[in-house]
């Protein structure tokens, strides 16, 4: 079934004129509000969360200001498929937002920072640990499930007497590796007991999309071993024996091997797939691609490189429909800070232009409390 995931977010700001941030109500109606709406396809399948993030003093105004109580889950409701959050009392300022969805694994979280159990604040520290999902056994089956990363990072200002409506678009970050190893019995002299596919690949990204919808890997790697064992009627069949669903991170390979045991012998015939030495064609793993591989084992080129999309469908590529409107960062000195950099997504602009520093009578420099309950 194709997926689809809706994200509503509604946002209204109804200040009076001479309240400062000091003399806002805890609640009540005359803070600024925001629903997230998530409408999804299927069920259980993803967590979905919300990071806001503003600009504070704690970080010298030069990081974005995340805390935990800032990090809202987007659980299901009542309504089968369909996830909501509602927030109150948001101050009226800009705003970073991210909206991320990570494959749910019992027993796991995705949702990490670069330092584990440090208990950062800072959004640019906030990483998605992928490699729950790269385990033997989960990753790269015939039965699993959506595997997918998807995210969407927005930032706008939010003024009083505004109300805005959106819909956002996560788009899929990660990609898909596929081994074609041809009719067995061709390829190989004797019957092919177990494959072994050996995997060396990055394994952590942050949250944050740099303002550009970048997606940024950490740095750490990691080797994963994937097993097959080829039945009798797999190794008698005419038809090809393909390995599917390995989702991975977008990096290049650097070391890759496939190991072939077949019967009588006791030691695997390895096939080279990606090594350390430059090789004439890389093999990279691309986001929102597939990365084809066809082995030749009778002949030189072991390995034939392919790229392609999904194909089950044209909207597989995002979870979502409809334009995202939201702010294209304006200027840097549009807050009253002289920001290094401002700079959003580059899409059209239906947020306000931000104004001048004293519009909401309050003095920015010092507006470093609690976006909302």
């Amino acid at each position: 079934m194709e997926k689809t995931v809706i994200c509503y977010m509604m946002l209204a700001v109804l200040f009076a004129t001479s309240c400062t941030k000091e003399e806002m109500p805890a609640e009540g109606p005359e803070g600024a509000a925001l629903r997230v709406e998530v409408r999804s396809g299927t069920t259980g399948t993803h967590d979905v969360r919300l990071f806001l993030a503003n600009r504070s003093k704690e970080h010298n105004n030069d990081e974005l200001h995340c805390p935990e109580e800032w990090r809202f889950d987007l659980t299901e409701s009542a309504t089968a498929g369909t996830y909501t959050y509602s927030l109150t009392n948001l101050l009226p300022q800009w705003y970073k937002m991210a909206f991320v969805a990570v494959p749910h694994i019992e027993g796991q979280s995705l949702f990490s920072e670069v330092t584990s159990e440090e208990n950062t604040c800072d959004f640019n520290k906030l990483v998605i640990d992928y490699s729950p999902a790269l385990q033997d056994g989960i990753n790269g089956q015939p039965n699993s499930p959506d595997l997918a990363i998807y995210r969407e990072a927005t930032d706008g200002w939010l003024e009083k007497g505004e109300t805005l409506t959106e819909n956002v678009k996560l788009k899929r970050l990660t990609g898909v590796l596929e081994l074609n190893l041809g009719v067995l019995k061709d390829q190989f002299e004797k019957r092919v007991t177990q494959i072994v596919l050996s995997l060396r690949v990055p394994t952590r990204m942050y949250v944050s999309d740099e303002g550009t919808g970048n997606l940024v890997l950490t740095g750490e790697l990691q080797t994963f071993p994937y097993t097959y064992a080829p039945t009798e009627s797999q190794w008698t069949s005419n038809d090809d024996y393909v390995i599917k669903n390995i989702h991975l991170l977008p990096a290049e390979l650097t070391e890759a091997y496939l190991g072939v045991y077949e019967d009588g012998k006791s030691e695997p015939e390895i096939y080279e797939i990606a090594t350390t030495t430059p090789q004439a064609e890389t093999v990279e793993i691309k986001s929102n691609m597939r990365t084809l591989l066809n082995f030749n084992g009778m002949k030189d080129t072991e390995f034939e490189i392919r790229y392609a999309g999904f194909d089950t469908g044209d909207n597989d590529a995002e979870i979502g429909i409809g334009d995202n409107d939201w702010t294209a960062g304006g200027s840097a000195l549009e807050d009253g800070v002289e920001w290094p950099e401002d700079s959003g997504l580059g899409i059209e602009d239906e947020w306000t232009d931000g104004g001048s520093v004293s519009d909401d009578g309050v003095d920015w420099s010092e507006d470093t409390g609690n976006p909302g309950t």
